[in-house]
């Protein structure tokens, strides 16, 4: 199997399982996952649909790809881009613990991050290993 296709799927893997993660937590939050997405005092809570799981989920996945692909150009570049890839998980963390609505939804929406980066970061890193 292809470097390219197994990134691919890594990427489709990531979606299956922040869907399953949304498909639960939207049954377990009542009201819907809310969070504030613009910033500003008058920002509203809006609902986090499975849509925008999805769509965050695979920009996010395809970003990744990209910047690990620059970076294999390099020695140490697979390293380079797990660290990368981890502090940006702690970073992205900020956003659903400061704009979720409610522990639980915030709880959730973390969740969906941690669920992404385990299967992106180890996925997309050993797609190439196996050659």
């Amino acid at each position: 199997m292809s470097t390219s296709l197994r990134r691919v799927l890594t990427v489709v893997a990531a979606a299956v399982a922040t869907t399953v993660v949304w498909l639960i937590a939207h049954q377990a939050v009542s009201g819907g996952l809310m969070a504030k997405i613009s910033s500003g005092s008058g920002a509203k809570p809006t609902e986090i649909t499975l849509a925008y799981v999805l769509v965050t989920t695979v920009l996010f996945g395809l970003i990744g790809w990209g910047l690990l692909s620059l970076l294999e150009r390099s020695a140490k570049g697979r390293r380079n881009w797990t660290v990368i890839a981890s502090v940006f998980l702690l970073i992205s963390l900020a956003g659903p613990l400061g704009s979720g609505q409610g522990t639980s939804t915030k709880l959730w929406l973390a969740l969906m991050h941690v669920v992404a980066a385990a299967v992106l970061i180890p996925g997309l890193t050993r797609a190439r290993a196996d050659r």
